[in-house]
């Protein structure tokens, strides 16, 4: 089964994001989701490269 991970975050939705993930008519695929900023941030133990990786609002893991 084909994953799209969240090593790639899109944080908008336009036509220069390339796809991360091509799938066939009824394939089945897993996305993994990253969840945005937050309070959550300040405790955990990756919080600093967190606030800087997710430099915008909600993410997408990629353009499926």
């Amino acid at each position: 089964m084909q994953r799209a991970t969240k090593d790639l975050l899109y944080f908008e939705t336009g036509p220069d994001n390339a796809p991360t993930l091509h799938v066939g008519p009824g394939e089945e695929f897993e996305v993994e989701t990253q969840i945005n900023r937050g309070p959550w941030l300040d405790n955990h133990p990756d919080g600093e490269a967190l606030k800087v990786k997710l430099r915008g609002g909600n993410p997408a893991s990629g353009c499926i």
